[in-house]
Parts: structure tokens; sequence; C-alpha cells
């Protein structure tokens, strides 16, 4: 899948965060997600994530796992876009992401994520009365704002497969139905008992992986996969075969690491940063990882 990288302004902060959308891309390529939300289209894009650290306050709740509250509430949803989205929430903030990019409308909502601060292209709008920007093309339409709480928002609108006429004016419709005041928890399925120097526990998803991540840019996204990703023969540009990690096979494919058979899901780990975290502690961290369930 080609991501497109939607705008310069995936801010410097978060420039080599793990980018979701290069995570979900690489375990949607072999096979769909089994799961029960709308599988990640490419949070790679706009503003939209700057991978979600921004302030969205994480909560402690009872239960196995610490509980991460997702805020984003969307009242209107343009027609085609599915209802559920799969979501990520970090320390910081979080993002939502409503349908695939390559298969049907999409939609993608990300809290906190700092304002581009070259508008050029970019054309002054209202949403509830607060003050925005928003950017067309054929195929998409992206709005910036910030929210009556204070809390700046980022929407991408589109549709590759099929023109819709309406995308600039369902986007400003579907921004003004943002709302920041949900209070949905999303807890971890799986607990890592090894981190990395100087990393930890920084966010979770709806399919219930985690984010690993410090004061720098170094990072490891852990992602609980559909079975079959990753699973591929070894050979030239394919996944190579590792050393097993935890008695199960694994694979290494550029910064990915792919642990087959996983308590039923392929156990995924993305590397970014500078520098990337090694290949070494992607194993190492993989070796740790614990099934809590949940």
């Amino acid at each position: 899948m080609n991501v497109r990288v939607l705008t310069d302004a995936l801010l410097e902060e978060e420039r080599h965060a793990p980018d979701a959308g290069l995570v979900m891309a690489h375990v949607r390529e072999r096979v769909k997600r089994r799961r029960r939300t709308v599988q990640m289209a490419s949070l790679a894009l706009l503003v939209l994530v700057a991978w979600l650290l921004s302030p969205a306050q994480q909560q402690a709740a009872e239960g196995p796992a610490p509980g991460w509250t997702a805020r984003i509430r969307m009242t209107w949803l343009p027609e085609g876009v599915p209802g559920e989205p799969y979501r990520a929430v970090g320390l910081a903030g979080e993002a939502a992401d409503f349908g695939e990019q390559e298969t049907g409308p999409y939609l993608q909502v990300a809290l906190d994520s700092p304002a581009n601060p070259d508008w050029a292209g970019w054309t002054a709008t209202s949403v509830n009365g607060q003050r925005g920007r928003f950017q067309s093309s054929p195929l998409w339409t992206r709005v910036l704002w910030t929210l009556p709480s204070g809390r700046s928002a980022a929407l991408e609108y589109g549709s590759i497969g099929n023109r819709v006429s309406t995308l600039e004016r369902d986007a400003l419709r579907a921004a003004a139905g943002l709302r920041d005041d949900g209070e949905l928890v999303l807890r971890p399925k799986i607990e890592a008992s090894y981190l990395p120097a100087g990393l930890s526990v920084a966010g979770v998803d709806s399919d219930g992986g985690i984010s690993l991540r410090g004061d720098g840019t170094a990072a490891i996204r852990v992602v609980l996969a559909a079975p079959s990703t990753g699973n591929g023969l070894a050979g030239v540009g394919g996944p190579q075969r590792v050393r097993d990690v935890q008695g199960l096979a694994a694979y290494a494919e550029q910064n990915f690491l792919n642990v087959l058979d996983f308590h039923g899901h392929t156990l995924v780990l993305y590397r970014s940063g500078d520098p990337i975290p090694s290949l070494d502690e992607a194993l190492r961290t993989a070796d740790g990882v614990r099934w809590i369930g949940g």
C-alpha cells in the first residue's frame, strides 16, 4: 500500500514516533484484520497523526490493566463511513480512524495535533464559531481548527476509490460534529516485562496493542495483528527468519518484527526513531511480552 504523506506538519517532536499508518499497512498487507472494530486505514496522515501524543488524560481504572480514556466522539459521519473507528490513545492525545483508505470513504481524526505553520494552499474557515483552515484535493479534504475546550483538532475525509462531489462540504460538517467528551476506556491485552532503556508504555490501541516510547524519538509499537500477518515465505525483499521468540517462529522485515501464533495473533513490533531501536532490542522486548487478555 502506498501511504501518502499528507503534510510536512507531522511535528518535529512526533516525526520519528511509530507511524500508525506504516504499522497497519504492514499488518493489512497479506490479510484483513480480524477485529471488533474497523481496521486502521492509515493514521500516517495529515497533522492528523502526530502519532497521537498530546494532552488527553491517562486514566487508571479498575481491572487487569490500566485504562486509557478515548475522548473522540463523532455526532455526524458522511454516508458510507463506518460508525466504529480504530482508536489509538497516547500519553498526550489520540486519533480515530473510521473506514479503510483503500476500499471506501474514510475519515480520520486526531486531537492535539499542532497547527501547520505553513498555510499556503489552505483556506480560512469557521467550525462551530472557532477559527480554522481547510485544504482540498479531488480525493480528500483536511480541516484544522480548535475545539471550544481549547484542544486542537485535525480531520481528513476522503474517498480514493470513488469520487465524492461533496468532500469539502461533508468534511466541514463532520468537523462541526466532532466532540471531545467521549469516555471510552481502552485497555491493553499485553504487557512488556522488558523495556529498552528509556522507553515506557505510552499508549494503547483498539486491538489491545501498546506503544513504547521515551523522552526522545526512539519508539517501538506493538500490535496484535491477524493470525496470518507476516508469515509469508522468507525470500529476497520479504520477511527473513530470525531466532524464535518464546518458542514461536519470528520473521524480520524492514523495521518490523513478526512473531507468529501469539495467543491467536501475530505479534508485530515496529521500530522507529533516531536512532531506531535495534532488532536485538525488539527481539528482547518480544521475549518479554506477556498476554494479559481483557
